[in-house]
């Protein structure tokens, strides 16, 4: 990742926000939908966020990895259990899984 992970959210805020604007649909499934199930529920956000992580690691979703690894920093997530999720990952997806395992934890550190 050539930029900072604060830069790269903020560039994606924005184009989020221009394509929102264009395609209120899109705003409501994002706002209505997608935002809330990450909320508590019968699973906890922090697990949720995890599950997320693991997902977007494994399809290679530089935008989701970014996302769910700030979101742990953000739930106070500790390292040990992030480090164990990325473990999982790596030990479930091999060595393909290295380069998205690494943008999860420069994101995580550098928001820590």
């Amino acid at each position: 990742m050539s930029n900072n992970s604060l830069a790269v959210m903020a560039e994606r805020k924005q184009l989020n926000q221009h394509i929102n604007s264009s395609r209120p649909r899109l705003d409501t499934f994002v706002n209505k939908l997608l935002v809330p199930s990450y909320e508590d529920g019968l699973i906890d956000a922090k697990t949720k966020h995890l599950i997320g992580l693991a997902v977007s690691i494994h399809t290679h979703c530089n935008d989701g990895i970014i996302y769910h690894s700030s979101e742990a920093v953000r739930l106070e997530i500790k390292e040990e259990v992030f480090m164990e999720c990325i473990e999982l990952c790596v030990l479930d997806g091999g060595s393909l899984i290295y380069p998205y395992a690494r943008i999860a934890v420069k994101t995580y550190q550098e928001l820590s």
